[in-house]
């Protein structure tokens, strides 16, 4: 849900492909404000976190079971996107 326009700005600031996914999550990021990432389940249970090395992440996803998890991202600014491993 967006917000308001800073909200908005933020959901071009980083793209999640393919979603839903199966193997790897591809992510770019188009400016370097975040410093790491994390993908949790629903009930909140870290299942990957990392540092941001580079503006494109390649994230084996492969020992994620099917379901919906979520994507967040941290740094000067937060972002969160649900992902969906088939």
């Amino acid at each position: 849900i967006i917000t308001d326009l800073e909200d908005e700005l933020a959901t071009n600031e980083i793209s999640l492909f393919p979603n839903p996914a199966n193997e790897q999550l591809n992510v770019h990021f188009a400016n370097n404000l975040y410093s790491n990432y994390t993908i949790t389940d629903l009930a909140g249970k870290v299942i990957i976190s990392n540092n941001i090395t580079h503006l494109d992440e390649v994230i084996d996803i492969s020992i994620l079971p099917k379901g919906m998890y979520l994507f967040s991202a941290k740094g000067a600014k937060n972002y969160i996107q649900k992902i969906v491993v088939e």
